[in-house]
């Protein structure tokens, strides 16, 4: 990326109420990742692992597996997911009631 204009980068800085010294800080700052990539990801694998756990137990599987993590945190991420990550799936039971007077 070419960083060449006509207008003096010494003005430029001016317009945009930025020291030279910052410009150059952040034309040298690697791109910022989302942090949360890994923890998304960790919270997705005790999912699919555990799909009967709550967020209650995602988060204390995950400090188990040695995250620091809050619990609000954790239940932000499932919600966000929109999945039914941590729902669960029970099977529906056969009820048989006999309705008959016994005497």
């Amino acid at each position: 990326m070419s960083w060449a204009t006509l207008i003096p980068l010494q003005r430029l800085c001016a317009l945009a109420t930025v020291s030279r010294a910052g410009f150059y800080r952040w034309r040298h700052t690697p791109p910022a990742q989302d942090a949360g990539i890994d923890l998304r990801d960790q919270i997705q694998r005790i999912a699919l692992e555990w799909p009967c756990y709550g967020w209650r137990r995602v988060t204390a599987e995950l400090r188990r597996r040695g995250w620091t993590v809050n619990h609000k945190r954790v239940r932000r991420i499932m919600r966000q997911a929109g999945s039914p990550l941590g729902a669960a799936v029970l099977a529906p039971q056969e009820v048989r009631v006999d309705h008959r007077q016994q005497a």
